[in-house]
């Protein structure tokens, strides 16, 4: 999760969000319950999963009597109104009900079969510490023997960790499980599942105890201190493995990430004009370091379609070549070219070469059109052109 904040703070904020609504609902207090649910679908849309499993725990509890029904709409009215203002803003702003982000990386390895996404999600998820311990999934069969009020937490934090791991697979297939950039959107479902499962383990010795006590055998009370022991250790001793694999593996990422987008960024700020536009394909670190107007060419950040439609250009692309097919002729010059050693952020060892162009054309008054395939699909750029010596001048300054 540190790792992850550092990536973006709306996994750690999502998961807060999540377990703080919770909470609420668990001590029944509806209202706020509403309102944290709605924070957590803002944070991270797939939380409209943890809102689903609650209504329908709420609607069970209504059934047996449990919750009273005025008790349901408590809890929707504030969550409602929150979910409707998110998605009346996005309509605003793009004309679609999400970010341009859910749909962009949803098309992406479309193609994959459920069954596959699921398995290759449960294998992301299985290698994190703590769900590699194998002691911890013994909490399945606590969560069996639990009483009753203890196996409704159970299941209540269990079913919410697999279904926000299924909704997240069916939305955004794993295409590359190796890559953080898929990990982190599972994360979320990491501390459900693992609560539930100590839900499961502590109602497991509780069970024990009181066999114990009744039955008065010995064998059954060093049984229990026996797991207690190991289950404590088994954690910290698995939580000790995921520290030192991602420090290694963070460390790694963030060379890679400073030594391409960070670096091209800040070379952007000190080389290009304050009003100059940059299109590219990696906007992220890009765009922060590089503090120049810029435009997402993926379509995750920014309505490219839009911005060419009206007309504009502009001054320069940031490219990288694993994804970009440029056309047999074409003016496009790189006055910057960058790497970085040994890339391990995704699978694709290609993606750790990226490039700094502009065209070449007779006068610097024209706009050319430069027709690229992204991943396959074709974007026509307008592009302001460079004469030779200003593009020439322009490598040296960047070098």
């Amino acid at each position: 999760m540190v790792v992850s904040a550092l990536s973006g703070m709306e996994i750690s904020l999502s998961i807060l969000l999540g377990l703080i609504a919770l909470y609420c609902y668990i001590n029944q207090k509806y209202i706020i319950t509403g309102v944290f649910l709605g924070l957590a679908f803002l944070a991270r849309p797939e939380f409209g999963t943890l809102g689903l499993i609650i209504i329908i725990e709420m609607l069970i509890g209504i059934r047996n009597k449990r919750i009273k029904p005025i008790n349901l709409v408590y809890c929707l009215i504030p969550s409602v109104i929150i979910g409707s203002l998110y998605l009346g803003w996005n309509f605003f702003v793009d004309g679609r009900p999400f970010p341009a982000t859910f749909y962009v990386k949803s098309i992406i390895g479309k193609g994959m079969p459920l069954f596959q996404r699921i398995i290759i999600g449960i294998g992301i998820l299985a290698k994190e510490a703590p769900l590699r311990s194998f002691i911890l999934w013994i909490g399945l069969l606590g969560g069996l023997i639990c009483d009753k009020e203890q196996k409704r937490y159970f299941l209540l934090f269990i079913s919410i960790g697999i279904v926000y791991l299924l909704g997240n697979l069916i939305l955004i297939p794993p295409w590359d499980p190796i890559a953080f950039y898929h990990i982190r959107y599972l994360i979320p479902a990491i501390p459900f599942i693992y609560l539930s499962l100590l839900i499961g383990n502590y109602n497991g010795l509780i069970y024990m105890a009181k066999k114990a006590r009744k039955e008065r055998k010995r064998w059954i009370l060093a049984i229990r201190g026996s797991y207690s022991i190991f289950l404590i250790f088994s954690l910290f001793f698995y939580s000790y493995l995921g520290i030192i694999h991602w420090q290694a593996k963070f460390y790694n990422d963030c060379r890679n990430i400073n030594e391409l987008q960070v670096n091209i960024g800040k070379k952007i700020n000190s080389v290009f004009s304050k009003d100059s536009k940059i299109g590219t394909i990696d906007a992220g670190a890009i765009r922060y370091f590089g503090n120049r107007y810029t435009i997402d060419l993926m379509g995750l950040n920014t309505n490219y379609k839009r911005f060419f439609k009206e007309n504009n250009y502009l001054d320069a692309l940031v490219l990288m070549p694993a994804w970009v097919i440029l056309p047999k002729e074409h003016k496009f010059f790189v006055v910057y070219s960058c790497m970085t050693r040994n890339y391990q952020v995704t699978s694709n060892p290609n993606m750790g070469i990226q490039v700094v162009g502009v065209t070449i054309g007779d006068s610097e008054h024209n706009i050319c059109k430069l027709p690229l395939l992204i991943l396959g699909k074709r974007i026509d750029i307008n592009l302001k052109c460079f004469i030779k010596k200003k593009a020439l001048n322009l490598a040296i300054d960047f070098r």
